[in-house]
């Protein structure tokens, strides 16, 4: 059952981050397609369904593999993913920033 208040809120818009691998050759497997930049943002419009990129994709290299929202915060961690050099990969933190509607 909807209240009145649910009613009149216009449904929120959801925000995406994909990852991408940028580098196939640095990869212990072999991923088909072509690599991608990195991590892409899109909105999901909550009121026309519409899907919108957020942006170019960031530069995080090499081959981001996993994301995790922080719980709380504004916070993403993204590791990366590689075997071409002792110590490759890494945990980067991003800060979220949400433009526009």
């Amino acid at each position: 059952r909807t209240s009145a208040l649910e009613a009149l809120t216009p449904p929120r818009d959801t925000h995406f981050l994909i990852c991408t691998y940028t580098n196939n050759d640095i990869l212990a497997h072999i991923p088909k397609g072509d690599p991608g930049e990195g991590i892409y943002s899109w909105r999901l419009c909550g009121v026309t369904g519409k899907l919108t990129s957020g942006g170019p994709p960031s530069a995080i290299t090499p081959n981001p593999a996993f994301l995790l929202k922080h719980p709380s915060k504004p916070v993403v961690y993204a590791s990366t993913e590689c075997i071409h050099a002792e110590g490759c990969g890494e945990v980067v933190t991003l800060q979220l920033e949400v433009k526009g509607p």
